[in-house]
């Protein structure tokens, strides 16, 4: 019994020296995280996209990366506000592209699909009544139902107290042997990190893009730290359990961001995953659910390794 119980005291004090060596890695990181996002300016502007559809699906881009996606079917109608601080890396003109495509199972957009798209400038993120508005768009029904698909791009100038490096100074993904291979590599490493619930590793592998993220959306320390805490690995499962891993197949290789960023899109999902997928079940109904990490990759300059940036 005194032996048993020995091994037990051991394996307990190195667990909590697991777990200490862990927290103080992730509060590290978390601080470093915190000092390298420029203090709030006295300006705070934000550019949103409202967004209302019904019987289509459609993609909105910005600055060539994917913003949204939606998978309606058959009578989904969405009414969503699109932030878009997060695509505009610095001042001077932007572009956002729409692609609306019909219905799953149908040939044509039809009469029926509706797309409205607005551009709303807010010159101060912490007044949002006051707001001026720099694009309408409505899909002419008439001119597009027999089309396969639509799309269009609209170009407006954007003002912001930032510059981010983004993936402006990333290689050319086009140009890269075997990206399809490292891109899996990667994920697996990343995978393996989640599973472990590795807090620390896993902010660390999304340092810059979580950077970029509170740079963009001027995000007081208060509110980090809030976020960051609220986002570990340890908290993302606790209202469900019988949580799995799925694997990785299926998918499709999508570059984005002029080649600059790669995204691996799981194929025939009705959700959008786009990174690494799971399921299970909700605690206080049973019910079951899909979900996924997901992540953009880059390589930066200087660099042969992909590196979350989205």
């Amino acid at each position: 019994m005194k032996i048993k119980s020995k091994i037990i005291l051991l394996i307990f004090i190195l667990f909590c020296n697991v777990s200490c060596s862990q927290n103080n890695n992730y509060q590290k990181i978390m601080k470093e995280i915190i000092n390298l996002v420029p203090n709030s300016p006295n300006k705070q502007p934000v550019y949103y996209a409202p967004v209302y559809s019904s019987n289509c699906r459609w993609d909105v881009y910005v600055n060539d990366v994917l913003l949204y996606h939606f998978p309606a079917k058959k009578g989904d109608i969405i009414n969503v506000q699109l932030p878009l601080n997060m695509r505009i890396l610095a001042s001077g003109k932007q572009i956002i592209k729409v692609i609306i495509y019909p219905l799953e199972g149908k040939t044509h957009l039809g009469e029926y699909a509706t797309f409205k798209l607005r551009g709303e400038y807010y010159p101060d993120k912490r007044n949002m009544e006051e707001y001026d508005s720099f694009l309408n768009f409505e899909l002419p029904y008439e001119q597009t139902k027999d089309l396969p698909y639509f799309e269009k791009s609209f170009e407006f100038e954007a003002t912001v107290p930032y510059k981010l490096t983004g993936w402006t100074k990333s290689k050319d993904l086009t140009k890269v042997p075997n990206l399809e291979q490292k891109l899996l590599e990667k994920l697996k490493d990343l995978k393996k990190i989640i599973e472990a619930n590795d807090d620390a590793k896993y902010l660390d592998a999304i340092k810059n893009r979580e950077i970029e993220k509170y740079t963009s959306f001027y995000s007081s320390k208060e509110i980090m730290e809030s976020a960051l805490q609220e986002n570990k690995i340890s908290n993302h499962f606790d209202d469900s359990y019988d949580v799995a891993f799925l694997p990785i197949e299926n998918y499709t290789l999508l570059l984005q961001g002029n080649n600059r960023i790669v995204e691996l899109r799981m194929d025939g999902n009705d959700m959008y995953f786009w990174g690494i997928p799971f399921k299970g079940k909700y605690k206080d109904n049973n019910t079951n659910f899909e979900g996924s990490f997901n992540f953009r990759f880059h390589i930066p300059e200087g660099s042969d390794e992909l590196e979350v940036i989205r």
